[in-house]
């Protein structure tokens, strides 16, 4: 799935999820666009049986 604010990659070797907060013009801040991505991200991670971790970090200088 693609997403306008975060970037999502599963690891199938390792079973980790990492998810980038990707505004970094706007020092990663949230808005009801990220959060909601960020909602369906979670259900993905939590719904699917192989996400065994998950990594929160932030594209540029900020994380959030």
């Amino acid at each position: 799935m693609s997403y306008n604010t975060l970037n999502f990659d599963l690891d199938t070797n390792t079973n980790v999820a990492t998810v980038t907060l990707n505004r970094p013009d706007a020092a990663n801040s949230l808005n009801l666009e990220m959060a909601e991505e960020l909602a369906q991200v979670a259900n993905t991670c939590d719904t699917n049986p192989a996400v065994r971790a998950v990594i929160i970090t932030g594209a540029g200088k900020m994380f959030c």
